[in-house]
């Protein structure tokens, strides 16, 4: 999924006029640094963190999240929206749909890529 077609989802999901592109780029990019340090780093060690997104790339700049889980951008981008207007029981509402996608999908990942980066079992004396 593109920057571009995650930010068309957030839009489909709640029509937004008030953000531009490149602040909903910079969010998504927020998401993927975050998801970057705490997941992938963990087991794609040779990967690099992502680049920063920029309005002008957003229609080829790819996310780190693959489908079938893109739908987090989504939210996330939602969540955004609602939070800075001030749409408190909304964007709670919203921030507990993503927060219950993004477990989701940690925990898939983890049991679909444990054999890249098995886990360190510490024998302590």
């Amino acid at each position: 999924m593109t920057v571009a077609e995650a930010i068309a989802r957030a839009d489909a999901m709640y029509p937004d006029t008030v953000y531009t592109t490149a602040q909903k780029a910079g969010w998504l990019y927020e998401l993927d640094g975050q998801l970057w340090e705490s997941l992938l780093r963990l087991y794609r060690p040779e990967a690099d963190r992502p680049e920063e997104y920029t309005a002008e790339e957003a229609a080829t700049r790819e996310l780190l999240i693959e489908a079938p889980h893109g739908e987090i951008y989504a939210m996330w981008l939602v969540y955004k929206y609602l939070f800075r207007q001030g749409e408190s029981q909304e964007s709670n509402d919203m921030a507990n749909a993503y927060n219950a996608a993004m477990r989701e999908y940690r925990a898939w990942y983890v049991r679909n890529h444990r054999e890249l980066n098995p886990p360190v079992i510490r024998l302590w004396r």
